[in-house]
């Protein structure tokens, strides 16, 4: 694996280097499941990201065949009318302004639910590595969000 760390920033080579990072940067917390997104459609792993204007409900689209998916379950948070949603914004990266990246979701398991989860994704131009959703479960049951990265 090719998972480095330069000051605060971390980049790395290939998916696997990413689900290293969720267990590298946990601060302590157990990474149970980290699930790679890939695109039911083609099978396509680069992606254009899209937040919606609170920030924690993101979709993304395949670069190779252009499928829309949702993460977990942004979908039903998702403002029902584009035209009226404050903002949406589009994932960029910060030191190359790249916009396709590599996706997993990291998910922390507790008495058999889903308590965490966070989105992480690789610059497919520069390798970076970041952090761009983390929020606590708010779907019970849930473990069939293991399967909506």
């Amino acid at each position: 694996m090719a998972l480095t760390r330069s000051g605060d920033q971390w980049h790395g080579e290939t998916h696997e280097d990413l689900v290293e990072y969720f267990h590298a940067t946990a601060d302590g917390y157990p990474v149970d499941h980290v699930r790679e997104s890939v695109c039911a459609g083609c099978g396509g792993r680069v992606f254009v990201i899209e937040f919606d204007e609170s920030g924690s409900n993101a979709h993304r689209t395949c670069t190779s065949c252009g499928q829309l998916a949702y993460f977990l379950d942004s979908e039903e948070w998702w403002h029902p009318d584009p035209a009226e949603a404050k903002a949406h914004y589009i994932l960029e990266c910060p030191s190359c302004e790249n916009d396709e990246f590599e996706a997993a979701v990291g998910f922390e398991l507790h008495q058999n639910e889903i308590r965490d989860m966070a989105l992480a994704t690789r610059c497919t131009e520069d390798g970076l590595l970041g952090y761009c959703l983390e929020r606590r479960n708010r779907v019970f049951p849930s473990l069939h969000l293991l399967d909506k990265a």
